[in-house]
């Protein structure tokens, strides 16, 4: 196994002594001391209300320990709000959730599955025998159980044998999505074109845009515009299923296909029958599952894997990518067949950068108390942090500004100033919001006071400026500064 990216929970008993100290002989200090420098990242997922008076001592004890071990920047902890630990369905949910706006749901990630419930453990292992994500399970001995140096155990996945509702995102979706969706000027006429597509219920739909520019909640929302939205919604992420896997998940098998099937199983065709299936990533499907596919839209019926009969299927096909397909068609890598057949609409949503820092401004604003852990205050920019992030690029698109907001909350701040911004936003390129010399100026400033946490001796230094000259800067451009 060969994944940079670790993923785990913090093990809410073992990995703390009695007094809410880190205990530096639990399974994940244990781990750390052994493997911890093959990873560039680890995501450490936490689970608890971080209101409660113990839980913020174990908050204060991990990140002394991330502090201790010098590794700040590899490890990551992420908060996830999880009522009922004991239910699979509340954990995967939220996992789940997590999990793709991290942007990991696309990504090969080792899972030490050790740490955490029961549950979690049985929801690792329900999310990598799913065949939506690249996961690779792994337990490690305890240390005197293991004989020598701790090594990871890999858990072999058999996915053929996995009933097929394991593989569907969501079905049957009820949700209101205009009150989730912000109708920024730039989005407004995609989805007011999107609406009358609805409609037209024979019209196949390709939604293109970048990885996080929210494609899905664009097909949702023409699924619940539509004369099918009392019907099922299946979305399936085809770059995470195999040639031999995504023809049985699409067309379904009968028993005896092949080992391990052991009934008759429906695909994704049939589970949406009367209403939508949203193929996501069609463009990483090979050139035969693209010849099914296309036998499956021309004449409107499947074959289930193993059997002769074919069955008759009515589904309105929704399908996205974030590759240029008409350049694959011209390549030979994508049917020009397949392409039109798709392709009979075609809606762009643009990357976040090219909305403008306005609608960025408009999207943090929608996006912020709606994604507040409950216990806690809804926080605010200060006038510095705000002229810093809005500039930012955002080149994980909405999934990445869903993300950053989670983490500006675990902070528990009320107001975030320019320090709370993590490196890279702080590290970005210039992105002038002026040509005034003296605009340029502030802003290199307050680039500067972030980036060195507020040492105005150091950012003195850094700048070739005297601490007195800096200070009158300072006091001149008004900067906003907590000590």
């Amino acid at each position: 196994m060969d994944s940079k990216i670790l993923i785990s929970w913090i093990a809410y008993g073992n990995d703390f002594n009695q007094d809410i100290t880190f205990n530096m002989n639990g399974p994940t200090a244990t781990f750390h001391r052994y493997h911890l420098d093959k990873y560039e990242k680890h995501y450490w997922l936490m689970s608890w209300n971080m209101g409660d008076n113990i839980n913020s001592r174990r908050e204060s004890a991990i990140y002394e320990y991330i502090k201790l071990v010098g590794m700040d920047k590899k490890i990551i902890p992420v908060f996830i709000e999880i009522k009922d630990p004991v239910s699979i369905i509340e954990v995967r949910e939220k996992l789940e959730k997590k999990l793709i706006e991290l942007g990991l749901h696309q990504k090969s990630c080792d899972v030490f599955i050790s740490p955490g419930t029961p549950t979690m453990m049985v929801v690792w292992y329900f999310l990598a025998v799913s065949g939506q994500y690249k996961f690779n399970l792994f337990q490690v001995r305890r240390p005197e159980f293991a004989e020598g140096k701790i090594e990871p155990e890999y858990i072999q996945i058999d996915n053929t044998i996995v009933p097929h509702t394991l593989y569907i995102k969501s079905v049957a979706t009820t949700i209101n999505l205009q009150d989730e969706i912000c109708l920024s000027d730039s989005i407004k006429p995609i989805y007011e074109m999107a609406e009358k597509a609805a409609m037209t219920d024979e019209i196949p739909i390709l939604i293109l845009g970048e990885n996080g520019t929210g494609k899905e909640n664009l097909a949702r929302f023409i699924h619940e515009h539509s004369a099918r939205k009392d019907k099922p919604f299946v979305a399936v992420n085809c770059s995470s299923l195999t040639d031999t896997l995504i023809e049985s998940r699409l067309f379904g098998y009968v028993r005896g296909a092949f080992t391990g099937a052991i009934k008759d199983t429906k695909g994704f065709f049939e589970s949406a029958n009367g209403g939508t299936l949203f193929l996501d990533e069609i463009g990483d499907i090979s050139p035969f599952m693209q010849q099914s596919l296309l036998r499956v839209l021309q004449e409107k019926k499947i074959i289930m894997l193993g059997d002769t009969v074919e069955k008759k299927v009515n589904v309105r096909i929704i399908c996205a990518t974030n590759k240029d397909l008409l350049k694959m068609t011209q390549e030979g890598k994508f049917r020009e067949d397949l392409y039109y057949r798709i392709a009979a609409a075609e809606l762009e949503l643009p990357p976040l950068r090219k909305r403008g820092k306005s609608e960025i401004e408009k999207y943090f604003n929608f996006l912020v108390p709606r994604h507040k852990p409950s216990g806690q205050k809804v926080f605010i920019l200060s006038e510095e942090a705000k002229k810093i992030l809005f500039n930012y690029s955002f080149p994980g698109n909405i999934r990445e500004l869903i993300n950053l907001i989670y983490k500006l909350y675990l902070l528990q701040k009320e107001i975030i100033m320019p320090s709370d911004l993590p490196p890279r936003i702080l590290e970005n390129r210039f992105n002038m919001s002026s040509w005034k010399l003296t605009d340029i100026e502030r802003e290199h400033i307050v680039r500067a006071m972030a980036y060195f946490n507020g040492n105005k001796q150091k950012v003195a230094e850094e700048l070739g400026i005297s601490y007195t000259t800096l200070f009158k800067k300072i006091k001149d451009y008004r900067i906003e500064w907590l000590p």
